[in-house]
Protein backbone atom coordinates (compact mmCIF):
# COMPACT_ATOMS: atom_id res chain seq x y z
CA UNK A 1 0.00 0.00 0.00
CA UNK A 2 1.61 3.13 -0.79
CA UNK A 3 2.09 5.93 1.65
CA UNK A 4 0.28 9.17 1.48
CA UNK A 5 2.98 11.33 3.02
CA UNK A 6 6.38 9.48 2.49
CA UNK A 7 8.49 11.83 3.98
CA UNK A 8 6.59 11.97 6.96
CA UNK A 9 6.46 8.29 7.44
CA UNK A 10 10.44 7.61 6.46
CA UNK A 11 11.44 10.42 9.33
CA UNK A 12 9.51 8.88 11.21
CA UNK A 13 10.70 5.37 11.03
CA UNK A 14 14.33 7.09 10.98
CA UNK A 15 13.61 8.85 14.40
CA UNK A 16 12.10 5.69 16.10
CA UNK A 17 15.37 3.40 14.90
CA UNK A 18 17.46 5.95 16.27
CA UNK A 19 15.72 6.93 19.59
CA UNK A 20 13.81 3.61 19.98
CA UNK A 21 16.46 1.03 18.82
CA UNK A 22 19.50 3.28 19.38
CA UNK A 23 20.91 2.88 15.85
CA UNK A 24 23.72 5.45 14.55
CA UNK A 25 22.36 7.60 11.57
CA UNK A 26 25.00 5.71 9.02
CA UNK A 27 23.41 2.41 10.31
CA UNK A 28 19.88 3.72 10.31
CA UNK A 29 20.55 4.78 6.76
CA UNK A 30 22.34 1.38 5.86
CA UNK A 31 18.89 -0.51 6.85
CA UNK A 32 16.80 1.94 5.18
CA UNK A 33 18.41 1.51 2.17
CA UNK A 34 16.51 -1.74 1.65
CA UNK A 35 13.72 0.65 1.13
CA UNK A 36 12.44 1.53 -2.17
CA UNK A 37 10.69 4.61 -2.77
CA UNK A 38 8.88 6.46 -5.92
CA UNK A 39 7.37 9.73 -5.76
CA UNK A 40 5.11 11.32 -8.79
CA UNK A 41 4.16 14.99 -8.60
CA UNK A 42 4.83 15.29 -4.72
CA UNK A 43 4.69 17.95 -2.69
CA UNK A 44 7.25 17.56 -0.52
CA UNK A 45 10.59 19.25 -0.50
CA UNK A 46 12.61 16.89 2.06
CA UNK A 47 12.82 13.54 2.11
CA UNK A 48 15.51 11.62 4.76
CA UNK A 49 18.37 9.96 3.69
CA UNK A 50 18.49 6.15 3.21
CA UNK A 51 15.86 4.88 1.02
CA UNK A 52 16.49 4.29 -2.88
CA UNK A 53 14.58 7.41 -4.33
CA UNK A 54 13.08 8.10 -7.50
CA UNK A 55 11.02 10.96 -7.84
CA UNK A 56 8.61 12.09 -11.47
CA UNK A 57 8.18 16.24 -11.37
CA UNK A 58 5.82 17.18 -14.25
CA UNK A 59 7.31 20.53 -14.99
CA UNK A 60 3.41 21.17 -16.46
CA UNK A 61 2.24 19.96 -12.76
CA UNK A 62 2.24 23.57 -10.08
CA UNK A 63 2.37 20.71 -7.24
CA UNK A 64 5.69 19.37 -7.23
CA UNK A 65 7.46 22.98 -9.10
CA UNK A 66 5.75 25.18 -6.68
CA UNK A 67 5.34 22.99 -3.36
CA UNK A 68 7.41 20.04 -3.45
CA UNK A 69 11.27 19.49 -5.15
CA UNK A 70 10.80 22.35 -7.93
CA UNK A 71 11.15 22.44 -11.73
CA UNK A 72 14.62 22.31 -13.43
CA UNK A 73 14.93 26.14 -12.57
CA UNK A 74 14.36 26.50 -9.69
CA UNK A 75 16.45 29.72 -7.13
CA UNK A 76 15.26 27.61 -4.63
CA UNK A 77 16.63 24.57 -5.04
CA UNK A 78 19.43 24.61 -2.08
CA UNK A 79 16.77 24.54 0.58
CA UNK A 80 15.60 21.14 -0.76
CA UNK A 81 16.65 17.71 -0.74
CA UNK A 82 15.55 14.90 -2.36
CA UNK A 83 17.67 12.26 -0.53
CA UNK A 84 21.04 10.93 -0.69
CA UNK A 85 21.33 8.80 -4.29
CA UNK A 86 18.04 10.02 -5.62
CA UNK A 87 16.65 9.92 -8.77
CA UNK A 88 15.13 12.94 -9.94
CA UNK A 89 13.35 12.39 -13.58
CA UNK A 90 11.58 15.64 -14.71
CA UNK A 91 9.74 16.24 -17.46
CA UNK A 92 7.21 18.15 -19.15
CA UNK A 93 4.02 17.04 -19.72
CA UNK A 94 0.20 18.34 -19.93
CA UNK A 95 -1.93 21.25 -21.00
CA UNK A 96 -3.37 24.31 -19.30
CA UNK A 97 -5.64 22.04 -16.59
CA UNK A 98 -3.58 21.76 -13.52
CA UNK A 99 -5.92 18.90 -12.53
CA UNK A 100 -4.68 17.13 -15.48
CA UNK A 101 -1.21 17.59 -15.41
CA UNK A 102 -1.25 16.77 -11.58
CA UNK A 103 -3.01 12.75 -12.16
CA UNK A 104 -0.93 9.55 -11.62
CA UNK A 105 -3.24 7.37 -14.05
CA UNK A 106 -3.62 9.75 -16.84
CA UNK A 107 -0.18 11.67 -16.80
CA UNK A 108 2.50 10.45 -14.18
CA UNK A 109 2.14 6.61 -15.19
CA UNK A 110 2.92 7.29 -18.75
CA UNK A 111 6.02 8.24 -17.42
CA UNK A 112 6.72 5.28 -15.08
CA UNK A 113 9.93 2.62 -16.30
CA UNK A 114 10.49 -0.04 -13.59
CA UNK A 115 12.44 1.18 -10.56
CA UNK A 116 15.62 -0.99 -11.44
CA UNK A 117 15.55 1.13 -14.94
CA UNK A 118 14.99 4.81 -13.46
CA UNK A 119 17.70 4.37 -11.02
CA UNK A 120 20.67 3.85 -13.78
CA UNK A 121 18.45 6.40 -15.88
CA UNK A 122 16.92 5.29 -18.21
CA UNK A 123 13.58 6.94 -19.40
Amino acid sequence: MPLRWPPRALSDVQNRLRVEDGLSQADTEKLMSHLKVETFGAASTRYPDGPQYVHYINEADAVPTLTGLGGSVDPLAFFKDAGKGAVVHRFTDGNFNPISNHMLDTLYMNHRVPFEEARAGHF
